[in-house]
């Protein structure tokens, strides 16, 4: 059986080809900036599946910063269906259309909808 040998220019080869691939990387990696964030749209809708400790919820989110309203639609799992109605202005509506469990409640909080910047 034939032994098989590296000769030992190879190794010097791979190893330094290793060794700058290495430290390209890291040079790179340091001059790179920080990466800027994409810009926030003004008016967006967004589908949300949110867990709250075991209870998984449906959010049907509407932010619109041009109108001042946040409006979301909010599907608790084996819940009644939830209207929550946001303000800029800081006037928050909540309130339910099933069948004879109608419910309504109105807030004032010290914040309006979240600022795109």
């Amino acid at each position: 059986m034939k032994k098989s040998t590296v000769s030992p220019i190879t190794v010097l080869f791979v190893v330094a080809t290793i060794l700058i691939s290495y430290y390209s990387d890291v040079s790179s990696a340091e001059s790179d900036p920080d990466p800027t964030p994409a810009p926030w749209p003004h008016q967006f809708h967004s589908i949300l599946f949110v867990n709250f400790n075991g209870s998984l919820s449906l959010i049907d989110l509407w932010y619109d910063w041009t109108n001042g309203r946040n409006f979301n639609i909010i599907q608790d799992q084996l819940g009644e269906l939830l209207y929550d109605l946001e303000w800029n202005n800081g006037t928050v509506f909540r309130y339910t259309l099933d069948g004879d469990k109608k419910k309504c409640s109105s807030a004032l909080i010290d914040v309006g909808i979240l600022r795109p910047n």
